[in-house]
């Protein structure tokens, strides 16, 4: 559902007034998958990485969010156009239900879609311990879940972060789904993928599905 009673908005986040020229393609093909009118939104002023990632989560909420790289990012590496979406799973309803619909239209699109799953010490599957059989029957099942062939998904072990941003690299953009909450202890992973330089990163909150948003305060604000 809109913002504003039409197509919702993409609030595309850069540290400049606009959005630099050479994003100009890439940001309206994300726009295009994600059926969205975009619209520059200045990062947060705030001092240090850290503080930004909280700043830009704090101001973004649960509204749909494109964060451009800052100017610290290598010039020669900014895309033309998009071709590849890293999309990080965790195998929750609510993500499916914000992410499947997005997902369908980049592949109606022509883009390459690969999915990652991250585990952890918290989510190791038991039977991953077991025969090699075992730990075949559940990526079978997940793929099911996931409806991707095996050449689609990856699934990776360690800190979902660092896993992030490591298979990002070979992405042209990163889909990220988060619950919209930046209060203290919460949205930890979607943080630390935000300090550093980094592919774009489109952030997307599970209260987006089936639910109208207000739209953002005015940029001044808030900072």
């Amino acid at each position: 559902m809109s913002e504003t009673g039409g197509r919702r908005r993409l609030h595309v986040l850069v540290e400049a007034p606009d959005i630099p020229e050479p994003w100009w393609p890439l940001v309206a093909e994300v726009a295009e998958v994600a059926d969205a009118d975009a619209v520059a939104d200045p990062w947060p002023a705030s001092p240090g990485e850290v503080d930004v990632a909280q700043a830009i989560l704090g101001r973004i909420g649960d509204h749909l969010a494109l964060v451009l790289p800052g100017p610290d990012a290598v010039a020669d590496s900014t895309p033309v156009h998009l071709r590849h979406l890293l999309v990080p799973v965790d195998r929750s309803p609510e993500e499916r239900a914000v992410l499947d619909p997005l997902v369908e239209r980049a592949h109606e699109l022509g883009l390459a879609v690969g999915r990652l799953h991250v585990l952890t010490t918290r989510t190791f599957p038991i039977i991953w311990e077991g025969a090699g059989h075992h730990a075949e029957a559940w990526l079978d099942e997940l793929r099911r879940r996931e409806h991707v062939e095996e050449a689609d998904l990856t699934v990776a072990s360690g800190d979902p972060a660092g896993e992030i941003r490591r298979a990002g690299r070979r992405s042209d953009l990163i889909v990220l789904c988060w619950q919209g909450d930046a209060s203290a202890g919460r949205a930890r992973i979607v943080r630390d993928v935000l300090v550093g330089v980094r592919p774009p990163l489109l952030l997307i909150s599970t209260g987006l599905h089936g639910t109208e948003r207000a739209p953002l305060a005015d940029a001044s604000q808030g900072r």
